[in-house]
């Protein structure tokens, strides 16, 4: 059976996807049950999104299929202060109008129990999420810009912790940024605004 992995982050820009392991074709957006993605720290070292399971609740991601059914070294290296997780694909809920593959393994790095949350040291980091933003609404390429700003607003209200430090360090980006335009940029302003107000009023410029 076909082996893929799935991604809740970055993981679903597709160049920082490609930085890291290999893929086969385009990653499709997919809805993964019993999971919830939380702000943390994974590493001690910057802030990104984890999973942890947690029952009755989604997260929105994206699947690829693997280039690799045995060597996932790249991708593991990437997700340091995760373990990887491998699940049946039925636990994926398709978008309408898109048929997600039924057979086969899904792999999902998942967050330890020992979680380590944001600080002023470690704050949110807005470069970070314009990767992850922008590769949501890069779906809107294939299936239209009203999907890709959707698909980028349940990424965001199905992200959980926002209260904690958020910087916004665009001018000095402490993640290894994809540029956006000034254009992208205030449409994922506009959008963070839009799905969670009184937390975005809250971020601090850098």
């Amino acid at each position: 059976m076909a082996d893929y992995l799935i991604g809740y982050g970055s993981f679903m820009n597709a160049k920082s996807r490609a930085e890291d392991g290999d893929t086969v074709g385009e990653a499709l957006p997919a809805i993964i049950r019993g999971y919830r993605r939380v702000w943390n720290t994974p590493d001690g070292d910057q802030t990104a999104v984890g999973c942890i399971p947690y029952e009755g609740s989604i997260v929105t991601g994206a699947i690829a299929l693997a280039a690799s059914t045995e060597d996932f070294s790249g991708f593991d290296a990437r997700e340091t202060g995760y373990g990887r997780t491998r699940i049946p694909l039925v636990e994926l809920v398709s978008y309408p109008r898109l048929a997600l593959p039924k057979e086969g393994f899904g792999h999902i790095y998942v967050a330890q129990e020992d979680l380590a949350f944001p600080s002023e040291a470690l704050p949110i980091s807005q470069a970070y999420l314009d990767v992850v933003l922008n590769g949501c609404l890069s779906f809107g390429e294939e299936f239209g810009n009203k999907f890709g700003e959707e698909f980028a607003k349940e990424w965001v209200l199905t992200t959980y912790g926002w209260e904690y430090p958020w910087l916004n360090d665009r001018k000095k980006p402490r993640y290894s940024v994809e540029e956006v335009s000034k254009e992208r940029a205030d449409l994922i302003d506009a959008i963070l605004l839009e799905t969670i107000p009184e937390m975005f009023k809250k971020r601090v410029d850098e």
